[in-house]
């Protein structure tokens, strides 16, 4: 445990507090209702028929689909990482006094969108994901930023940039893989059911991009099962949301009183 709290950085304290949080449905239901409203658009989309022509018109209601739901992921980001930052702070009051900071947050996330995509379109196979890889890292914390801070575009930039820039690089490592571990950690447990039961058809799947009549009148058969497994995938994915979310709020804000003792 020593290595945890080395240098007044309480890792352990950390995850632990992000696992609680992203557990509590009072802090993951936002992402939960997103997630299963744009779902639900998609599923009745797709069994609307539209679809079987594949035309750039056809296509246009799934863009739109997608690009509110990233919207909406971001609204519920920026109430869960103010809600983490101050525990006492009720969901519909971190909802009602989040405008600015939801257009903030939104330009940080355009801008990073924009580089990663820059990058791999230039160089889609090593340089580019490496490079994007960097600039996760260089900016992790800056939609944090300005949630805590209030700061705007550039300064939330600069402010993540600047714990790099000190020498803090090795935390900012530490929390990307950190962060990774329990993210992949709580999806796996809730997506684990549905790879345990529905074992053959994706093992196939991924083998051959395609299902057997036989697999596929099997799923059918056990359609409820997997409706329900989707749900608590899609839980699973609310909860790990959430605890990122949670996650940033509390390493950045160790990271900031670290800063001023040292100060």
């Amino acid at each position: 445990m020593a290595f945890f709290e080395h240098d007044k950085m309480n890792y352990a304290k950390v995850v632990v507090e992000s696992l609680r949080f992203g557990f509590n449905p009072k802090n993951f239901i936002l992402f939960f209702v997103v997630d299963v409203l744009a779902a639900a658009a998609l599923l009745a989309y797709a069994a609307s028929g539209s679809l079987m022509s594949m035309s750039p018109a056809a296509l246009l209601p799934i863009a739109s689909i997608i690009l509110v739901w990233f919207l909406l992921r971001l609204f519920a980001e920026v109430t869960a990482i103010r809600m983490a930052a101050k525990p006492k702070l009720s969901l519909m009051k971190a909802i009602r006094s989040m405008r600015t900071d939801y257009i903030h947050y939104l330009a940080v996330a355009i801008v990073l969108t924009l580089l990663s995509y820059m990058f791999n379109i230039v160089e889609p196979f090593v340089i580019g994901p490496i490079l994007s890889i960097i600039t996760s890292l260089l900016f992790l914390f800056a939609g944090v930023s300005v949630i805590i801070d209030k700061n705007g575009l550039t300064d939330a930039l600069y402010a993540s940039l600047d714990i790099v820039r000190r020498g803090r690089w090795p935390y900012v490592i530490l929390a990307w893989l950190i962060l990774s571990f329990v993210s992949t950690f709580v999806l796996s447990l809730f997506l684990s059911p549905t790879f345990i039961i529905f074992n053959a058809e994706i093992s196939q799947f991924i083998t051959t991009g395609t299902l057997s009549y036989q697999m596929i009148f099997g799923l059918l058969q056990k359609l409820h099962v997997l409706a329900a497994l989707l749900i608590v995938g899609v839980v699973g994915l609310a909860i790990s949301s959430a605890a990122k979310a949670s996650f940033l709020a509390l390493f950045y804000k160790q990271l900031k009183t670290k800063k001023k003792r040292k100060a």
